[in-house]
């Protein structure tokens, strides 16, 4: 029993310490654990002393007394070691804050993303002047967020000044010769005095002339013994392979794939619609209800592999719902846009309840979890039976959340 708990006890902090940006202070405190989780106040302060004696816990001597799980906030602060404990909440707030190196408040940075987001971190500390690379993925992944918060990191880690300037390009702005005198001309960005983090978009139009000449400058680079002014980075939407000279290609050894909004789990599309509520929220300055049925199109609703097509549907809803009522605004199944209620087969009835109180679909591995997982499998290989399958791979997103 007291094992289980204690296990319980930790897997629920991770929760709530792997979105803490999100999460109220008190949620971490001796009361709210032993609400959550049905035990005596004492029994759950006891554990969370005996956890973090382990050293699994951080401890915040705040009013009241706050545990943070060790693991979980090392990862959002982007160190291997931390202080076991700080003086109060607002020392702790300072050191997230002040930190971009985790990535952490990219969705999907513990989940599908965290393989990425390891990539590139080998990348830009690979040797002085990092590693060129590509983020690869279908247009509305997020390729170009991405990449600016791959900067704000190389700040955060000292690769780059906290002058540097982060400088986009898209080739489909440019003539071949334009492009050349951009990068490479007298006053051409890559051998200016600015110091820039340099993305490069488009490159698929790019004449193999004008791509040899950047894999040259490539080279130049790694061959420097000083630390480069510019650091390149590109994204591309085509496997590159089949896009880049051979030159530029062999120069780019480690393309980085960005998994698009059809490869997200439940758990991160719920977010993203949770987010992009919330900034229409702020700009409206009130309570916003949603119900489940508008909740469950968002989430099911492909949207053409493309996130930013889900934020449109989201503010174009936002938009129908304030124009029926604008001082109760319920985002329900009337203010969805047309388009994406066809083929909608609605299970229950709406209901309807404050955004604040929306809790996101995670999922935990229990017994129960891995034992459908198996019945699936077994099923799936006996009946060979598609419903098994698409079951199963539900429940194996479970575990993966």
């Amino acid at each position: 029993m007291k094992n289980n708990t204690k296990a319980d006890i930790l897997l629920l902090l991770r929760e709530k310490t792997s979105v803490l940006q999100k999460t109220a202070r008190e949620e971490f405190s001796a009361n709210m654990i032993a609400e959550k989780l049905y035990i005596s106040r004492s029994l759950a302060s006891h554990y969370l002393n005996e956890l973090f004696q382990d050293g699994k816990l951080v401890k915040v001597n705040d009013r009241p007394v706050l545990f943070l799980h060790g693991a979980a906030l090392m990862d959002i602060i982007g160190v291997d070691n931390l202080k076991k404990e700080f003086e109060d909440y607002d020392e702790l707030k300072a050191v997230v804050e002040n930190s971009k190196a985790s990535f952490y408040d990219i969705i999907g940075a513990e989940y599908s993303l965290r393989g990425c987001i390891n990539q590139i971190k080998t990348a830009v500390h690979y040797l002085k002047n990092g590693l060129p690379f590509v983020l690869q993925g279908k247009k509305g992944s997020g390729k170009r967020f991405i990449s600016k918060k791959v900067f704000e990191y190389c700040q955060s880690k000292g690769l780059i000044s906290k002058e540097s300037e982060y400088t986009y390009i898209s080739c489909l702005a440019f003539t071949d010769d334009g492009l050349d005198e951009y990068l490479f001309g007298k006053d051409g960005i890559l051998f200016g005095n600015d110091e820039r983090f340099v993305v490069i978009g488009h490159l698929k139009g790019v004449g193999y002339s004008l791509q040899n000449k950047l894999a040259e400058y490539i080279d130049h680079v790694s061959l420097s013994d000083r630390k480069s002014k510019c650091r390149l980075m590109f994204l591309s939407e085509d496997f590159v392979d089949m896009t880049l000279s051979e030159q530029l290609a062999n120069r780019l050894l480690t393309v980085i794939s960005i998994p698009s909004l059809g490869e997200r789990t439940i758990y991160e599309k719920e977010q993203f619609v949770m987010q992009f509520i919330e900034t229409e929220r702020k700009k409206i300055g009130q309570d916003i209800y949603v119900t489940n049925v508008f909740m469950d199109l968002m989430i099911s609703v492909d949207f053409d592999d493309n996130i930013d097509n889900l934020r449109k549907a989201i503010v174009s809803s936002f938009a129908k719902a304030y124009e029926k009522n604008n001082t109760s605004i319920c985002l329900d199944i009337s203010s969805v846009p047309d388009q994406y209620k066809y083929n909608y087969y609605f299970s229950s009835e709406e209901e309807r309840f404050n955004v604040s109180e929306y809790e996101l679909n995670k999922g935990v591995i229990t017994e129960e979890v891995l034992d459908k997982v198996l019945t699936g499998i077994e099923n799936y290989y006996d009946e060979n039976n598609s419903d098994s399958l698409r079951l199963l791979l539900a429940e194996v997103e479970h575990l993966m959340i």
